[in-house]
């Protein structure tokens, strides 16, 4: 009888894990990000200093490794777009711009709601956003 539950557990948990989808596995770190803080020296400046007039700024990270950087004016219009593909592992995220030569690797962990990339001296905080989709849908609609 102990034969046959052991048999009966071991065929449902093997049916359940090759049964998952490869998004099933979804990290914390997906979602909408809103660009929150920064110290004075960091690690994204190459960034920063490329793009002009912006006031906000937000990171997609999708189930497929792809991550959008989103930059926006004053007005909320979309000032310039960066994509790339991430990997984390452990506690350390790896982010390969594909629109600019800029690649990090960076220490992750999380306060709260908010995502911290960096250490004490040398970091970037990012909010959960309210929504969790591509920022750029908010575009505005067109007037009618």
């Amino acid at each position: 009888m102990k034969n046959i539950l052991f048999l009966t557990c071991l065929t449902a948990i093997s049916i359940s894990t090759f049964g998952l989808d490869k998004y099933d596995y979804q990290t914390p770190l997906m979602g909408t990000w809103k660009f929150s803080k920064k110290t004075v020296i960091n690690d994204y400046e190459q960034i920063f200093k490329s793009i002009q007039e912006y006031q906000s700024e937000y990171y997609t990270f999708e189930a497929d490794n792809v991550f959008t950087h989103e930059f926006f004016n004053k007005e909320g219009d979309i000032v310039k777009t960066l994509t790339g593909r991430w990997k984390s592992k452990n506690d350390e995220i790896r982010l390969k711009y594909e629109d600019v030569s800029f690649n990090i690797i960076l220490d992750y962990h999380f306060t709260n709601k908010d995502l911290v990339f960096g250490n004490d001296l040398n970091h970037v905080i990012l909010t959960k956003s309210l929504i969790d989709f591509k920022v750029s849908i908010l575009e505005p609609l067109p007037v009618l």
